[in-house]
């Protein structure tokens, strides 16, 4: 399994539960444009502008523009990522990070994604600063291999003194996320956005700082602030807010 399978969570089984599978090339009608929980299908009074939790099942319920006709939708937690996908497709990124992308389509990617990780000026906790850019180097030339994390983080392990393997997967997992984030601001504003939402993995891994942040929209400009500050392993990442006239 390459780097890229590995980064998108390809392997991830919760991830492909969480997702639907659909054509990888299309956009869909995801979510409800009336106001029904996309659980049980409880009627709101109104249109929810927000997070809501629904009152009948207890759920939150995510209100989100949806890329297939800018429709204000309803749709459940785990549909955020999908989402997410499809924003990626219309906003002209439907390359090597969409899964069963061609392989010149991934290599692309993967040039790209390696260039933005080498200018990208890591710092890692207690690794001096020589050593850090060694690290970044390594990253970056294994990404432009597609090379596997297990590759990645065993060259690091090799070149640079007192780093174990663990440690290199969190330092692979910080930069290649910082990198992930850096492309997709840039994207974002270039297509006009303005305010984007942070998305949270919540798990037993994930930091309260995180978990605080989970759901709440910033400026673009603050976006990239608060990924600058982004701790050492951490895998937040977001999605666009596009305010659709009502």
């Amino acid at each position: 399994m390459g780097f890229l399978d590995w980064l998108t969570g390809k392997k991830t089984e919760e991830r492909q539960n969480a997702s639907p599978k659909i054509d990888n090339s299309g956009i869909t009608a995801i979510g409800n444009t009336e106001p029904v929980c996309p659980y049980c299908n409880f009627r709101f009074d109104t249109m929810p502008q927000k997070k809501k939790q629904c009152p009948k099942c207890e759920n939150f319920v995510r209100s989100r523009t949806r890329p297939f006709d800018n429709k204000k939708v309803l749709i459940k937690e785990e549909q955020m990522i999908e989402l997410e996908r499809q924003w990626t497709i219309k906003n002209g990124r439907s390359d090597g990070i969409i899964l069963g992308a061609a392989p010149e389509v991934r290599q692309q990617h993967s040039q790209k994604l390696a260039n933005t990780i080498e200018s990208n000026k890591n710092v890692f906790t207690g690794i001096p600063p020589e050593s850090a850019k060694k690290i970044r180097q390594i990253i970056a030339d294994g990404v432009r291999a597609e090379n596997t994390v297990g590759v990645i983080s065993r060259e690091i392990v090799r070149q640079v003194e007192g780093v174990d393997r663990e440690r290199a997967i969190t330092m692979i997992n910080t930069v290649t996320m910082k990198a992930v984030n850096s492309e997709s601001r840039n994207r974002y504003a270039k297509s006009g956005i303005k305010k984007l939402e942070r998305l949270v993995v919540l798990d037993g891994r994930t930091c309260e700082k995180c978990v605080a942040n989970n759901g709440k929209i910033f400026m673009i400009e603050e976006a990239a602030a608060i990924d600058a500050e982004a701790h050492d392993g951490c895998r937040c990442t977001w999605i666009p807010v596009v305010d659709i006239p009502e």
